[in-house]
């Protein structure tokens, strides 16, 4: 068994859904994944290095948006032949087995009218298999795996050929820069506050949540490295891992494995707000949860950062971020094809944490260079 599967919660877990998970971890081949072998966090220059290079993408802004608007017509078209030719009937009263299979159909139906068709730009996914990744993991761990690595992958060569180029071109755009600068920040501010932890208290047990997870980078790296220079916190430390995506956690588990913390994480196959609805109040000394406020209307975004808010620790720390306006979102949302995102200027975000509960002083905004994925870093002073 690579993790322990929910810790000591298989009453709190679905059974069925914890043991497939655990089969599909122990067959799961221990080939390179993104977030593994070709992870910015490894390598010291690309770790340290905060993108900010808009120049081209200035210059090139009207050519990139003129090619983008190919998309749209495109993704309309395609959604009319699925809703003429191709959406599953209706089934009443029927067998239980067939509404079953007319449910997995219409949820499929569903998904492929979202997220429109493959190749809808060819020169982003039709060139490269990292273009084509993306494209299909839009939404999900696996595209952000993807958008992360290429500084690696640029280093080690991997992205220069000609669709390599193209593809490279895309994803370094400012608001794909801007993830990664995210994904470094998110790291770093967990390391320290691990290590103020284990410092101010040494031998106290930390328990760390992340989530809407993903594959984890930046928690599972943070975690490897706290214990590598700090070799007596271990067994006073868990990582708990929530996420509704199987592949994700595997991913988040492979990881895990690879860099010898499998011991430390404990994964919940479970929905963000059923989890935290049902922790006690103080229970966690970090609550990381980056991503997920991106995908939640106002109130949802303002009732889950509550729940946040009641569960952590007082001394604790909640770690978010928000993606905001930008003027290359086009980008995202018709080169890749990335659909649902809600993008909040950081005023926007700061109301939502003070809605929540938190004070202006407990309040530290992390802007990156770009300004478009601000980490809000939240630090739990007193309870209301």
């Amino acid at each position: 068994m690579l993790a322990q599967v929910a810790g000591n919660g298989y009453a709190e877990e679905s059974y069925d859904k914890v043991a497939i998970l655990a089969e599909s971890i122990r067959t799961m081949p221990d080939d390179d994944s993104l977030a593994t072998e070709s992870s910015l966090l490894l390598n010291g220059e690309t770790q340290e290095m905060m993108e900010y290079s808009r120049w081209l993408y200035i210059i090139l802004w009207l050519p990139m948006m003129l090619y983008a608007c190919w998309a749209v017509p495109k993704v309309w078209i395609y959604r009319l032949c699925l809703f003429l030719f191709y959406r599953p009937s209706i089934i009443e009263e029927v067998s239980e087995d067939a509404r079953s299979k007319n449910r997995a159909a219409w949820k499929e139906y569903g998904k492929r009218w979202l997220l429109g068709p493959q190749n809808a730009l060819w020169l982003f996914d039709g060139v490269h298999w990292l273009g084509k990744m993306v494209r299909n993991g839009v939404t999900t761990s696996e595209a952000l795996d993807g958008i992360n690595a290429v500084p690696v992958l640029r280093l080690r060569g991997q992205l220069n050929s000609f669709g390599g180029r193209l593809v490279r071109f895309w994803l370094n755009q400012p608001d794909g820069q801007s993830v990664r600068n995210r994904l470094r920040i998110t790291y770093k501010e967990i390391l320290k506050e691990l290590c103020r932890l284990w410092e101010s208290k040494p031998g106290q047990q930390i328990h760390v949540l992340s989530l809407a997870c993903g594959s984890a980078q930046a928690t599972i790296e943070a975690l490897a490295m706290f214990l590598a220079a700090y070799s007596d916190a271990k067994n006073k430390i868990e990582l708990h891992l929530v996420d509704l995506s199987g592949s994700s956690l595997m991913r988040a588990v492979h990881l895990a494995k690879e860099r010898g913390v499998q011991s430390h994480v404990f994964i919940h196959i479970k929905d963000v707000k059923s989890f935290v609805r049902e922790q006690p109040v103080g229970r966690w000394d970090i609550v990381e949860m980056v991503g997920f406020l991106d995908y939640r209307p106002w109130k949802s975004a303002v009732d889950i950062c509550r729940e946040i808010r009641r569960i952590t620790l007082v001394g604790g720390l909640f770690i978010s971020a928000h993606i905001g306006p930008n003027p290359w979102s086009f980008v995202v949302r018709w080169v890749i094809n990335w659909p649902l995102l809600i993008r909040r200027t950081i005023k926007k975000y700061r109301q939502i944490l003070h809605q929540a509960g938190f004070a202006e002083r407990e309040i530290k905004m992390l802007v990156e260079p770009h300004r478009i994925h601000p980490v809000g870093v939240c630090r739990k002073m007193e309870e209301f």
